[in-house]
């Protein structure tokens, strides 16, 4: 498995069928779906709508899962344009996730981990967004070799997800020696 796997997990808007495709590991069918969603519900200039972004963020992240950066990083714009008609800190919370992402993928981890940490403090990100940006944080560390750091990430996001009581979340977390090897399959 790999980090999408968390993302999809962390979302708690998604259409079922595309979650499935996703745990199936089905990527192909699952970003051409999440396209269509996006193709098919053209965001307008004042739209924020909940779901679209959720969908926009984890067509992005399917991009990279499959090596196409390019077109994920214009999906990850199209989810900061969203996050401007929500609260203040919604711009913030998608921009450092979204480069968080992208840095994550091209290997620049310092970068992940600023972004990632920024993300999991930021009092705007929901506690499904913390866990998450906890999680590729403990990917991040994992990737500069900060094993207790990234531990601690994942033992901090075992904890929230306890608290946010979404069963996909709690059932991600729970088990810390399941979620290392997710995470750190990568």
């Amino acid at each position: 498995m790999q980090l999408q796997v968390l993302t999809v997990l962390a979302r708690t808007a998604i259409a079922p069928a595309l979650k499935r495709l996703i745990l199936e590991g089905r990527l192909n069918e699952a970003v051409k779906q999440a396209e269509v969603a996006l193709r098919e519900r053209a965001p307008s200039a004042e739209d924020h709508d909940a779901n679209l972004l959720q969908t926009a963020y984890l067509c992005g992240d399917l991009m990279l899962a499959l090596n196409r950066a390019e077109e994920a990083e214009e999906i990850y714009r199209l989810a900061v344009k969203l996050s401007h008609h929500g609260d203040r800190g919604d711009v913030r919370v998608a921009s450092c996730r979204s480069t968080g992402f992208l840095a994550l993928h091209q290997q620049r981890l310092t970068v992940a981990v600023s972004c990632f940490a920024r993300v999991a403090s930021d009092e705007a990100a929901g506690r499904a967004q913390r866990v998450e940006a906890l999680c590729a944080l403990a990917v991040a560390h994992e990737g500069l070799g900060q094993q207790p750091a990234a531990m601690h990430a994942l033992s901090e996001a075992a904890q929230l997800a306890c608290e946010t009581g979404e069963p996909d979340l709690v059932k991600l977390t729970g088990l810390a020696p399941l979620v290392k090897k997710l995470v750190f399959a990568v």
